[in-house]
This record gives structure tokens, C-alpha cells and sequence, in this order.
């Protein structure tokens, strides 16, 4: 009876449980950035406290976008949206549900990438990590490209 069940967390813990009954919605962001911003934000909340280095290593932190998305292809969800295209997916996903949410910018954090150091060999290493999140970036940019152009 609920309109919107949101959260982290893994798509295969649900779908068993509501299969075809839902429709699938999900924002996908460059794997580069999410790792960053992962880092910085359990780093300042005191749940992390090893280097950004460690971080970027720890096999949780790796491909974790297409580990919560497994089971699903992109092309079975309702709306996909890419947080770089943020203007763009809110405007589809309006389109798509007839609501008329506003594009809002909220809990952006303080520090940036370059106050921890990223460089191009820590991005080159967190690429490296996250093949498959990088193939779902591009896949699910080129998606909402093409649901946009879809009017």
C-alpha cells in the first residue's frame, strides 16, 4: 500500500518479493565521483577512518552500483536516471509520472575531491576498480538520452 519505497539497498532483496508489481526506478552517478563522495561523507560522519587509498580498495566500495542493481537490467526499469544529468532525470521522471518535482540542490558536502588529493592515478585506480559501474554509467547515460529524445 505504500507509493514509494525508497533506499540503498539491493534490488535482488526486493524483487523476489514484489517481482513485476513495481515499477523499478534508480540514479546512477560516475563511479569517480560516488567513490569520493562516499569517502568524504563516511570519513566526516567518523565510520571510516582509514586513507582514501584504503578506501578505494575496500571491496565493498567496488562496483557497488551494479552489485545493488543485480538481477535487473536497466532497460526493466520505469526510470533511470544519472546524477551528473540531474536537471535532465528530473525533468523525464516528471514526464514519465506526471508530478512536477522541483530540481533542488540539498545535502551537498563541504569538502571537495581536491581537498583529499584526487589525482589522475586515483581516479585511473577507482576506474580500474569499477569496470562494471563504469559500463552501467555509460549504459544507463545512454538510456535516459534516449527516453529524452523519446518526447
Amino acid at each position: 500500500g505504500y507509493p514509494f519505497f525508497t533506499g540503498h539497498f539491493h534490488v535482488s532483496k526486493y524483487h523476489s518479493v514484489f517481482g513485476e508489481q513495481v515499477s523499478w526506478c534508480t540514479f546512477i552517478r560516475h563511479p569517480v565521483r560516488r567513490v569520493v563522495s562516499e569517502f568524504l561523507h563516511m570519513s566526516s560522519e567518523g565510520t571510516y577512518s582509514k586513507s582514501l587509498v584504503d578506501f578505494i580498495n575496500e571491496p565493498q566500495q567496488c562496483n557497488r552500483q551494479a552489485k545493488l542493481i543485480s538481477g535487473l537490467d536497466l532497460s526493466n526499469f520505469f526510470f533511470v536516471g544519472v546524477t551528473e544529468m540531474y536537471r535532465d532525470s528530473i525533468m523525464l521522471f516528471n514526464r514519465l509520472t506526471a508530478l512536477d518535482f522541483s530540481v533542488l540542490k540539498r545535502n551537498v558536502g563541504n569538502r571537495k575531491a581536491r581537498d583529499i588529493g584526487l589525482n589522475d592515478e586515483l581516479s585511473e585506480l577507482i576506474e580500474a576498480n569499477n569496470q562494471r559501474d563504469l559500463a552501467l554509467y555509460r549504459a544507463a547515460s545512454e538510456l535516459l538520452r534516449d527516453r529524452l529524445k523519446q518526447g
